[in-house]
This record gives C-alpha cells, structure tokens and sequence, in this order.
C-alpha cells in the first residue's frame, strides 16, 4: 500500500458519515503516533517522518543508496525463504531517473530492509490495521456525538392524538422557539387526553457525558500502545495503585518492540553504508522512571507527562 493512497478528505462535513469520520481519524491518529521516533543525520533530502510513515503503514521499507540514498516502500517478490519470509522485493518511484524509478533490492546487498516490528517481515499490516481499528471506532463515536449535540436542542418530545393537536403542538413550538412571552392553542383541540410532552434534556446530557467519556478512553489506549502514557481519569479515585503502575509500565512493553527493530535497522544502514543515522524516542512522550531494568533503552527512562485531554 502506497502512504499516500488515502482518499483526500473534503474540508465540508468531515464527521457527516462515518468512511468520510474514519479517513480523518487515519490521518490524524497516523499525525500524532509517526513522530514517536526521531530518524537524525539523514542523508539530505530524507526525512524521518516519511521512514515512520512507511513504516506504520507498509510495515518494512529499504534504505538503498540510489539516487543518493533514497528510503523506499516496498513490496514482495519470488517466492518466501524456508522461515516464510522474503529478502527480495520489489520497489516503484516515479520521482526517481528514468532508469531507476523501479527495480529489484535485495537486503544487505543493495538495500537494508527495515522491518516496524518483529512481526513485520510475516504480517506487514498489522499496525496499519491497529490504526484503521481505532478510526473506525473513534468515527462511529464522533457520529453519534455529534448527533447528540443537535439533539440537546430538542428539550422534549410533542403526543397528540389527532391532526388538529398536531397543529395546535406546532404553534406552541414556534412561540417557544421565537421566545414568545406566551403561546396560546385551541381548547377543543386540547381537551380530553389532548397533547402532552415528553421531557428529553436530562437523558440527552447523560448521553453525551458518556460519547465524551468513550471517545477519551478511546484515544487513550490507542496512544498508550504507542509509547505514550495517556492516562485514563475516568473514575480514577477507585483504581487501584496496581492498576496505575501497570499503566505506566504497559507503553513500555508497546514500544520496545518497535524501538529495537529500527535500532538494529540503523546499526546495520551505517555500517554498510558508513553513515552516522541515530535513532530515538522523541523526549516528549512519557514512560515510567521507576524501572531499573537494565534492558530499558535510556531514552525510555526519560520523564515527562503528556495529557491527552490536551491533543
């Protein structure tokens, strides 16, 4: 899948629907996860955010020393290794010269592979698809709080009997829409059972108390799986002092995963091609200080706290 092979989203009625809700959040939840690691002392012109991108969505990319080093999406070719998965792929940039622009790379010989995750070289989607999970879900919440907000103006529900208590329902509707001191109806049409109201406003407020609350806890775990510590405040004075630590420790067990593929990706582009890339975890994300476990990267010991309230 090509990163930019996402259908364009028109400025007019984003969160109308729910496909048009999803490819927003794709695009904004790809925005806030694709800078959680820091590519530095590129060659000129390659940028770390176009490898994170290609990464997240395709799941591998090839470093290659083509037109002065170039970062390349990828695809498979030939048939798999006897361990199922491929050295050999295939590439296409019609940017590239003429007689470059597509071609076969083969890891360590005229490329470096860089793989997203250890599960990247069989299942290359799985983060795309971990993405695309949390758009649809925060879409379908984005629809329906949306809804509810327009409902918060209807503060009850008009039943009559008969048309002419239709009519008369209307005209009391209109006096209060236009804030008419008073409204006046017809009494034969208001006599017997007549037209009564059913109240909404109190139902609606709770309803979209709990829209507001899910679409938060949402957005929380899916940063939280990305390194981030997004901490759920949802009913937070009955969590347990368990249930906090394991909260912080959980976005270091996400992340390192990640981390050390591109780390030995990095250690293997310099050394075939004498360069000096460094890789890192952006400073701003927030993981635990309490680990002393030696096997944590010293980036991942850094502090510092990211509310998502905030995002």
């Amino acid at each position: 899948m090509d990163i930019m092979d996402i259908y364009p989203v028109s400025r007019d009625n984003v969160l109308t629907t729910e496909n048009r809700a999803k490819t927003f959040y794709f695009k904004r939840l790809l925005s806030l996860v694709n800078t959680v690691f820091l590519w530095e002392n590129l060659p000129g012109g390659m940028t770390s955010s176009f490898i994170e991108n290609t990464l997240l969505i395709d799941g591998r990319g090839a470093f290659t020393d083509i037109d002065n080093y170039t970062f390349l999406p990828v695809s498979t070719e030939d048939k798999p290794g006897k361990y199922y998965y491929n050295n050999q792929y295939l590439y296409t940039n019609p940017y590239l010269p003429a007689n470059i622009n597509s071609g076969t790379l083969y890891d360590e010989k005229n490329c470096i592979v860089v793989y997203n995750d250890s599960l990247s070289r069989w299942t290359p989607y799985v983060i795309r698809d971990f993405i695309s999970e949390y758009a649809e879900l925060l879409a379908a919440v984005d629809v329906s709080l949306r809804i509810a907000i327009r409902n918060t103006r209807l503060t009850y529900i008009g039943r009559v009997n008969n048309h002419a208590e239709l009519e008369s329902f209307r005209v009391l509707q209109k006096g209060v829409e236009e804030g008419k001191p008073a409204s006046a109806v017809l009494s034969n049409t208001a006599l017997s059972d007549g037209f009564t109201t059913l109240p909404t406003l109190t139902h609606g407020v709770d309803y979209l108390r709990q829209i507001t609350e899910n679409r938060e806890y949402l957005m929380n775990c899916f940063l939280s799986a990305f390194g981030i510590r997004a901490n759920t405040v949802l009913k937070r004075e009955r969590q347990l002092t368990d249930e906090l630590d394991m909260q912080k420790e959980r976005p270091i067990f996400s992340i390192y995963g990640m981390y050390t593929e591109r780390q030995n990706a990095v250690k293997r582009i310099n050394d075939k091609y004498n360069l000096n890339i460094s890789i890192s975890l952006n400073p701003a994300i927030s993981l635990s200080t309490d680990n002393n476990d030696n096997t944590i990267p010293d980036e991942m010991e850094k502090a510092g706290e990211t509310n998502v309230q905030n995002i």
